[in-house]
């Protein structure tokens, strides 16, 4: 069942205030060194939305991340932005729109800007939500605040780069997976993998997700806790979460599949361990390393002791859902 008090009243007014308090957040700032210097991977993105614009050709997006949730989008905006401010003779010919991005440019990353700023400001919206549905809504305003206030989430979400995209899509899939686990049904379960798969879309390794509602479809099937139609068939409902995330994939980036042998050689080139600037971990080495170098660092003593004691409150309340 959802957290007591979750139902409470003020809830919308408590929403629009995280959400307004997000917005000028991420405004405050946004251009930067613009229309000089661009920071860094944004040109990257840029160009490529600036092709799908131009030329009408999606395959462009089939890159490393790939991240289609955000160059898609984009594309369409700069369409529209060229159609409402009458300049949508740039289109009739693709260079024109090229050469606009080198010499007239501070337009495309604000843009870019704007939209990864939309995706942070829904996911302290999704942050709020779930703090709300896990305890009450004090923690969820704390856990939104906090969000929001982070130094690294404040430099990545400003930025015309995957971030926030994947932050946002990974929070909605916590959130999905968390009112399926309260109410399980296919239809949610169904949900649970198209939002996974929009994930994904955002980058790669977020297929990682998959592993939590698998591993809660064993769970409830191991438990017998689950409806008949779980309990009974547990590996169907598997399939049915993987074909959905693929599903979902496939929406928002087709060309994963329409052009299957570059996306494997793109998978196989970003797999590699072994290049300049590497140091040839691999994978495992990666995560480890991740794990006891670059998250130690990045996490300041209060934020190491503010989720030290929501865990230590969980476990003397005996509250799973929080955990």
């Amino acid at each position: 069942m959802l957290a007591k008090g979750v139902r409470a009243g003020g809830y919308h007014i408590w929403l629009a205030a995280v959400l307004l308090l997000a917005t000028c957040i991420q405004l405050w700032g946004i251009n930067r060194d613009l229309p000089h210097i661009a920071e860094i991977d944004e040109p990257t993105f840029v160009s490529i939305a600036v092709e799908i614009a131009t030329t009408g050709n999606l395959a462009a997006a089939n890159m490393g991340h790939p991240g289609t949730t955000l160059t898609y989008p984009l594309a369409a905006i700069y369409r529209l932005d060229a159609l409402l401010t009458g300049n949508d003779a740039l289109f009739t010919r693709a260079v024109l729109m090229r050469d606009r991005l080198y010499a007239e440019d501070a337009w495309l990353y604000q843009w870019g800007r704007l939209l990864a700023g939309a995706y942070a400001v829904g996911a302290a919206g999704l942050v709020f939500s779930l703090g709300r549905c896990l305890l009450d809504k004090r923690v969820g305003l704390v856990a939104a605040l906090l969000f929001m206030s982070y130094p690294g989430v404040l430099l990545q979400t400003k930025l015309v780069r995957t971030d926030s995209a994947s932050i946002f899509f990974t929070l909605l899939a916590f959130s999905t997976i968390w009112y399926w686990w309260d109410t399980p049904s296919r239809r949610r379960l169904m949900v649970v993998g198209l939002v996974i798969g929009m994930a994904i879309a955002s980058k790669y390794y977020l297929a990682t997700l998959l592993a939590l509602p698998a591993g809660l479809i064993c769970l409830r099937a191991w438990q017998g806790r689950s409806p008949d139609w779980v309990a009974r068939r547990p590996l169907g409902e598997l399939a049915l979460l993987l074909l959905l995330a693929a599903a979902g994939l496939g929406l928002v980036h087709p060309y994963f599949y329409l052009d299957f042998p570059t996306t494997m050689r793109v998978l196989l080139f970003e797999a590699r361990t072994v290049h300049p600037g590497a140091d040839g971990l691999g994978p495992a080495g990666n995560f480890f390393w991740y794990l006891g170098v670059a998250l130690p660092a990045n996490l300041s003593i209060w934020q190491l002791a503010i989720g030290l004691f929501g865990v230590s409150w969980a476990v003397y309340r005996r509250r799973a859902e929080p955990l």
